[in-house]
Parts: structure tokens; C-alpha cells; sequence
């Protein structure tokens, strides 16, 4: 196998001396993942992005994740939406399903739009993307940019169920999250806390950036497991450092609460603001309670706050308006 390493190492580099993308790809992917070379991120971007720059439409994503999550080079969301979009005009499945996550939830670069998200996700699950079905399913349900339609809803789930399954140990981190879900709240499968739980680890050690919320709110509450509230603090950290906004949510609302945390509101407010920026409305909705009923309250900003959370989706802040209203 070394054996093999060193002929791909060798032909590669000579190949993408060359200009060849697909070998640029190459040697970019063996330098970022240590896979017969010793780790190198700076040689991994270089190579990568000499073969995204030719229209390589794995080195785009690549690209695009390198700057989503700041690995190699300083995270830069709204460079990581170039690179998605540039895959996606390409047809790549996984970069139609990252331009619909970003049209849903904003990820501080866009206000959310989830028409467009519903588009995205339904070119990518017409390819047979099984996190967009998912995803997808979630928008009919709630009727978020597409009529509600529960039997459009639960039609989805069950393929998404049936896909995610099949693939078994092959999954990856986020389709693992979605079957967790799908365990967690009953969809195209009976709810099983536990079977959930165990889906939520293995998405978290797998390096899911959307588990470590639900994993550690299933911790926080004792659903499938003891309580214990320091695990959930552990895990709300874990996600907010991968840049999940529910996470962050979740931070705030420890801080709020005082709950495994020394209570205070300026970190709250913090957490919540940083959630809200990137797209979360129930953290958006959380810190218009506290501009309304806080110790200095703001009435117009708890409006404001209030409004934007409705457009980020919350329901909550969707009947808090209405209320005002009536």
C-alpha cells in the first residue's frame, strides 16, 4: 500500500505539474488528509485550488469547505458560497444541498430565503442527495418557502429514511445527524430517544457540525440518557466551535438560565446576538424576550428582533407579532 502512496505521489505530482486538475485534486486531498504524505494544509489549499481555479468541481467544494470551516485558510463564509455556488452550476449534488442550506439559514452572509432553499434542495435530492430530502421534508412541514404539504413532508422522510439506512456504516457525519432527528421526533421511523442518542454520538465523533446541539440537548433533559448538565455544556461548545448557530443558541440560553454555567446576561446576549447573526431564529427570538422584558428594556428593538425572527423562521416570534397585533 505504501508501495501505491509513492507511485500516486510521484505520478500525481508530475501530472499536476502538468496542469492536470484531476491530479492537482489529487495530491491536494493525500496532503489534507495525511493519506501517504505527511499532513500539509498549505500544500492541500495549493493544490486545491490550482485545480478549483480550472473548474474542478470536487477542488470547488473542497474550496468552498476550506473557507466554510476555516481549515488551512481563515474562515470566510461568503467565499465559501462563491466556490458552493461555482460546484452547484456545475450540477454537483453536494453543492446544490450546501446552496440550499445556505438560502435556509443565512450563515451570516445572507438573509435567509426559503424559496430558494426549497429550489436548491429539491435539484439536489432529485440527484438523490439523501441530507437535501431531509431538508426538504422539513421546509413542506413546516411550510417554510413552499406550501405546507404533509404528505409531500412525510413522503421525503421516508426516502430519506430508506437512503440514509441503506448506506449504513457508509453515512456520512450530517446524514447520520438527519437519521438521529428522524429518530428524535418520530419521522418515517418511531421515535426511539435512545436509538437517537446513539445516532447524535456517532454524528458528533464523526465531525458533524449540526449533532452536537441535539446531542447535548438530549443530555440537558436526560431524554435517552442521564442528565448531566456538564456534558451538554461540553457538547453546546463543541458545536459552537464548528460554527453551529443552535449550538450557540443553546450557550445563550445556559447563560440565561445559569444552568452548568455562572448566570449572565452579557453572555447571553452574546451568544444569542452571534446565533442571531448567523441566521438562528429562535436565538433572534430569544434576544428580543430579553429586549423586551430585560432590566433595561427596548420595546422598538424587541419589535425589530421579533420581525427578524419571523423572516429566520421562528414560529414563536411569528405569534408573538400577531399577538401584538391583535
Amino acid at each position: 500500500m505504501e508501495q501505491d502512496y509513492a507511485k500516486a505521489l510521484e505520478w500525481g505530482t508530475k501530472a499536476a505539474e502538468k496542469g492536470n486538475s484531476d491530479a492537482q485534486y489529487l495530491l491536494g486531498y493525500m496532503y489534507s488528509s495525511g493519506e501517504g504524505v505527511e499532513p500539509d494544509e498549505g500544500k492541500a489549499v495549493e493544490f486545491i485550488s490550482a485545480a478549483a481555479e480550472q473548474g474542478n468541481y470536487l477542488a470547488q467544494m473542497s474550496m468552498a469547505q476550506i473557507y466554510f470551516f476555516g481549515k488551512g485558510l481563515e474562515q470566510d463564509r461568503a467565499k465559501a458560497l462563491e466556490w458552493f455556488k461555482k460546484a452547484a452550476d456545475q450540477g454537483y449534488p453536494g453543492a446544490l444541498e450546501a446552496m440550499g442550506e445556505f438560502c435556509e439559514e443565512g450563515y451570516g452572509v445572507m438573509d435567509p430565503d426559503f424559496a430558494q432553499a426549497a429550489e436548491w434542495y429539491e435539484k439536489a435530492a432529485a440527484q438523490g442527495h439523501l441530507e437535501a430530502m431531509f431538508r426538504l421534508a422539513r421546509l413542506y412541514a413546516r411550510g417554510l418557502g413552499v406550501e405546507k404539504d404533509d404528505a409531500r413532508a412525510e413522503e421525503l422522510y421516508a426516502q430519506a429514511y430508506e437512503g440514509i439506512t441503506a448506506v449504513g456504516d457508509e453515512a456520512a457525519s450530517n446524514e447520520l445527524w438527519a437519521l438521529g432527528v428522524m429518530y428524535r421526533e418520530g419521522l418515517a421511523v418511531e421515535a426511539d430517544d435512545a436509538k437517537a442518542l446513539e445516532l447524535f454520538t456517532a454524528s458528533v465523533e464523526a465531525g458533524s457540525p449540526k449533532a452536537p446541539a441535539w446531542l447535548g440537548a438530549m443530555y440537558l433533559y436526560g431524554e435517552g440518557t442521564e442528565p448531566d448538565e456538564a456534558k451538554a455544556l461540553e457538547l453546546f461548545r463543541q458545536g459552537a466551535e464548528r460554527g453551529d448557530a443552535e449550538a450557540m443558541a443553546w450557550l445563550g440560553y445556559l447563560y440565561v438560565t445559569g444552568t452548568a454555567v455562572e448566570q449572565d446576561y452579557d453572555l447571553a446576549r452574546q451568544w444569542y446576538e452571534q446565533a442571531s447573526d448567523w441566521g438562528n431564529g429562535n436565538a433572534t427570538a430569544n434576544l428580543a424576550e430579553m429586549y423586551e422584558e430585560g432590566v433595561d428594556p427596548d420595546p422598538d428593538m424587541a419589535r425589530q428582533l421579533y420581525e427578524k425572527a419571523a423572516a429566520q423562521g421562528s414560529e414563536e416570534a411569528q405569534a408573538k407579532l400577531d399577538s401584538l397585533a391583535g
